[in-house]
């Protein structure tokens, strides 16, 4: 038997591939290779699968799935019919350290994206692989190479918001942006409150209306006969005071959420009116068959009213225009 060469080569981080001759000498000759990382290959080792070989020969096998930067041992195994086992002389490489670095990433959102003017979102970044992030556009500096959130505080015009993170050297920078729209500034509302009349008499009504601008909601106080139940109208309206019999001050608040505006209105009532009267006399009191009798006097304060007419019988006079006597 002619002395056992092996050969080594195509190393990587993680595989090689590992040669050797055989001379069968006639003898069906089966080698294989065997590798591990002890050095006298006596603990966990690994072999390539075993071929016949009848003649002088290379023999190959490539050893897979190495741990990098690692030394490992090898050797070659053969076994015949008229010689049994025997094994090549032991022999060492070591793995490359080639582990990839891997280039930063970094991911950046906002909980909303659209706001209304004035409104504030959260700010969302998660970087990976990074050793320092940047931020540019609507903030400035040094964030955190970990998960963070920071808020925007108010906001009064569509913001971009842009993070740069940096990783090992040779490595590419990521970038992430994201825009928050802001809408337009709100207009303050206003709301103009009147009546219809603002002096009516004692038990009369009158009409309130109310014309807002720019409102979402308004609400009602104060007034009578239901006025200051529930919301009113932010498309105005008006409200029938139904019959007042008191002076009533009627208000209303309309508002958004860039702020409220009020406005209110007085109904002046006049005073109840007092009930007529007269005086009555005769020419002569002492007259015992009274024909007829001779009223002196009349004065009337205001038109009798029905119901007072009604309350005598027969009927005074002044409540039918015809004298009675």
């Amino acid at each position: 038997m002619k002395k056992v060469f092996t050969l080594l080569k195509d190393v990587t981080c993680n595989s090689a591939t590992l040669s050797g001759w055989v001379d069968p000498q006639g003898v069906p000759t089966t080698a294989w290779m065997q590798w591990g990382t002890s050095s006298n290959l006596s603990g966990e080792t690994f072999s390539s699968t075993p071929q016949v070989h009848y003649e002088y020969e290379v023999f190959s096998a490539r050893a897979t799935n190495l741990q990098e930067n690692t030394t490992y041992y090898y050797r070659a195994r053969f076994h015949n019919s008229s010689r049994g086992y025997w094994d090549g002389s032991i022999k060492s490489f070591t793995t490359l350290f080639c582990r990839t670095q891997n280039n930063p990433s970094v991911s950046l959102t906002a909980n909303d994206t659209t706001l209304n003017y004035g409104e504030s979102t959260i700010l969302r970044w998660t970087p990976a692989n990074a050793t320092s992030c940047t931020a540019s556009g609507a903030w400035s500096g040094s964030k955190s190479t970990y998960p963070n959130s920071q808020s925007t505080g108010s906001l009064t015009s569509t913001k971009t918001y842009t993070i740069t993170c940096s990783g090992a050297s040779g490595t590419t920078p990521a970038v992430a942006s994201v825009t928050v729209t802001v809408g337009s500034q709100q207009q303050l509302p206003t709301v103009d409150l009147t009546a219809d009349s603002t002096k009516i008499t004692y038990g009369s009504s009158t009409l309130i209306r109310w014309q807002p601008t720019n409102a979402d909601s308004c609400v009602a106080e104060g007034g009578a006969n239901g006025w200051e139940v529930g919301s009113k109208s932010k498309d105005g309206g008006y409200f029938p005071t139904g019959a007042l019999f008191s002076s009533t001050t009627y208000y209303i608040t309309c508002s958004n959420s860039a702020g409220s505006d009020n406005d209110s209105v007085t109904v002046n009532v006049g005073q109840q009116g007092n009930a007529p009267t007269v005086d009555l006399s005769a020419d002569d009191t002492s007259i015992k068959n009274i024909q007829h009798l001779l009223f002196q006097q009349f004065r009337f304060q205001q038109r009798f009213s029905d119901s007072f007419c009604k309350r005598y019988q027969p009927r005074p006079t002044g409540c039918d225009n015809q004298k009675r006597y």
